[in-house]
């Protein structure tokens, strides 16, 4: 008789039950795997990495896998129990600006010194082409200074901007009709610019900064 003859779960059957069948267990995945739903959710806290939560791992477990595996075990479990919208986006027609969460420093050769700096992150929702400028302070003068260099290094005008509720940006926050301050209005109509505001009930920042990687410094 072939094997053509019986189903999927016959011919499973029939090998299982094969003298000197033994089924192979993978003893470092089963190690692993009840770990990985705390680890995903390690992931979500600031400054916690892939690689970081690996070393962890491997100090517990040296026989364990390797990084990539590691990596791709998470990465999958992740994508089976997280649910996200998928955007689709047309070529020229948004920029989405934030302010990344932490202040870097400049530091000078000579002295030492260090200069704190916030910077400022600009994205193409299409391309996902990005722009990173480090600004000595986080007024309406550097901010718009800095997105007029966004444009002129992107060397175009998208049809509009978007960005959060952030202050340089609304005057008044609101979940569904924030008002814009005059120097956002104005900038829109120098550059014939839509300019929107994500709603804060979806979300309190647009995680621009963290689609960049890796930048491209100005």
């Amino acid at each position: 008789m072939f094997f053509s003859e019986y189903d999927d779960n016959k011919v499973i059957k029939a090998i299982k039950h094969k003298e000197g069948y033994k089924p192979v267990v993978n003893i470092r995945f089963k190690t692993l795997e009840p770990l990985i739903p705390e680890y995903g959710a390690e992931l979500n806290r600031k400054y916690v990495t892939y690689e970081l939560l690996w070393n962890e791992y491997r100090q517990d477990q040296p026989d364990g896998y390797g990084y990539t595996r590691f990596k791709a075990l998470i990465q999958a479990y992740e994508k089976a129990h997280t649910y996200s919208y998928h955007n689709v986006s047309a070529p020229g027609v948004e920029m989405q600006v934030d302010f990344a969460g932490d202040k870097l420093a400049i530091t000078d050769r000579k002295t030492g010194l260090l200069t704190p700096v916030v910077v400022l992150c600009c994205s193409l929702t299409y391309s996902s082409l990005a722009f990173v400028m480090a600004l000595l302070k986080a007024t309406q003068e550097h901010f718009y200074y800095g997105l007029a260099t966004c444009l002129d290094y992107f060397g175009g005008v998208p049809q509009s901007v978007k960005s959060d509720n952030m202050r340089q940006w609304v005057s008044r926050s609101d979940r569904y009709e924030p008002s814009f301050n005059e120097a956002t209005m104005q900038w829109g109509l120098h550059y014939n610019q839509t300019v929107f505001c994500q709603p804060i009930l979806l979300c309190t920042t647009l995680g621009a900064d963290e689609s960049i990687w890796p930048p491209n410094i100005k």
